[in-house]
């Protein structure tokens, strides 16, 4: 009569144990799998960002060449960029580019990473301090801005370029002080110890940056490396006029 209890108490630790086992193995896998799915779920959430974050440095980049496509003829260029003495419809066709490129930036660099959008930031409120009157500031200081504005605007495309194709980031750099008394543009010849980017090669060159329309209607954006970026063709037929 012993061995009965013996081996009904066998047999329920027995399936106890096998449930406790089961349940296990459920648990794991749940677990596995959601983990999956999770993970699954962060890597759509980052290539979708990623798209996102490339578009708009595309959309930036494009935004930028329009900016600093300047149809020059004996006029001085600088007045195209910043506020120096010049006619009426020099100031008009600045402020218009100016309005354009903050608009665009309020369109897309909320999409760019912190880093780069703090870049961004930046170059705006060069575009802001130098569409603004003051007139205590001289002309030299005026046109050095200009340079100092398309320096930066390199920089922050180098940047831009990162986030849309496979190139390096540009380190983090100070933004020029377009309220100091030095004539050297910001980031040209500069000291060893200055906190600039090196660009004295590309700001001794033709600097070609602008759209471009070729024959076949193609229509690509320039910059002072070369072709900066194609975009779609229903994004460049709202674009400004043909450089």
């Amino acid at each position: 009569m012993t061995e009965l209890p013996a081996a009904l108490l066998g047999a329920i630790v027995g399936g106890a144990l096998s449930a406790w086992v089961g349940s296990r193995q459920t648990a794991k896998v749940l677990k596995h799998e959601t983990d999956l799915a999770a993970t699954e779920r962060r890597e759509a959430q980052h290539a979708d960002e990623d798209r996102r974050r490339s578009f708009a440095a595309d959309q930036l980049i494009a935004a930028l060449a329009d900016f600093t496509t300047v149809k020059v003829d004996d006029r001085d260029r600088s007045a195209s960029l910043v506020r120096v003495p010049a006619t009426a419809d020099i100031h008009r066709e600045r402020s218009g580019r100016a309005s354009a490129l903050l608009q665009a930036g309020s369109s897309h660099a909320h999409a760019l990473p912190a880093e780069l959008r703090q870049r961004w930031d930046a170059l705006t409120w060069m575009i802001r301090f130098n569409q603004s009157e003051q007139p205590d500031r001289s002309t030299d200081q005026r046109q050095r801005n200009a340079s100092d504005l398309l320096n930066y605007i390199e920089y922050v495309r180098q940047s831009l370029c990162a986030v849309s194709g496979d190139y390096p980031m540009p380190p983090h750099l100070s933004a020029p002080d377009l309220r100091r008394e030095e004539r050297r543009p910001w980031g040209f010849k500069a000291d060893e110890r200055c906190d600039e980017p090196d660009l004295t090669e590309w700001h001794l060159s033709t600097r070609l940056i602008g759209k471009v329309k070729f024959t076949s209607g193609e229509v690509r954006w320039y910059g002072p490396n070369g072709h900066v970026v194609d975009l779609p063709q229903e994004n460049s037929k709202s674009s400004p006029s043909d450089v």
